[in-house]
């Protein structure tokens, strides 16, 4: 399950990139209304990408863009996306130039009906 309704919606990508699968483990914070400031999820890579040591764990959160850094903290050089009215950080451990443009360039959507890899 995503999390609960209400508050930040969570952005995910249309698409996984290369190497990963679908999270089993979502995570999300409130603020101290008890409203969903911020939602977390890890992207692990697939057996034969971590057996090939393609690609590295990926952590994503999603918060309010007009908040500024908030709830998802701060970390070491995150990719930084906008959709709609929020902003994705995603943390690639790895440093792959391929894996860092795929996660940069790769459709976000808040419309979960559009993240075809959740069907």
């Amino acid at each position: 399950m995503i999390g609960p309704p209400g508050g930040i919606p969570i952005a995910l990508p249309v698409e996984l990139p290369p190497g990963y699968e679908p999270p089993d483990f979502w995570e999300h914070s409130t603020d101290v209304n008890g409203r969903v400031d911020a939602r977390s999820v890890a992207f692990l890579p697939t057996a034969e990408a971590r057996e090939d040591r393609q690609v590295a764990t990926v952590r994503m959160c999603v918060e309010a863009d007009s908040i500024g850094h908030g709830p998802c903290g701060f970390g070491a050089n995150p990719v930084e996306r906008h959709v709609g009215n929020v902003r994705v950080l995603i943390w690639l451990p790895d440093h792959d130039p391929d894996n860092r443009a795929a996660w940069r360039t790769i459709p976000f959507t808040t419309d979960l009906n559009d993240a075809r890899w959740l069907r």
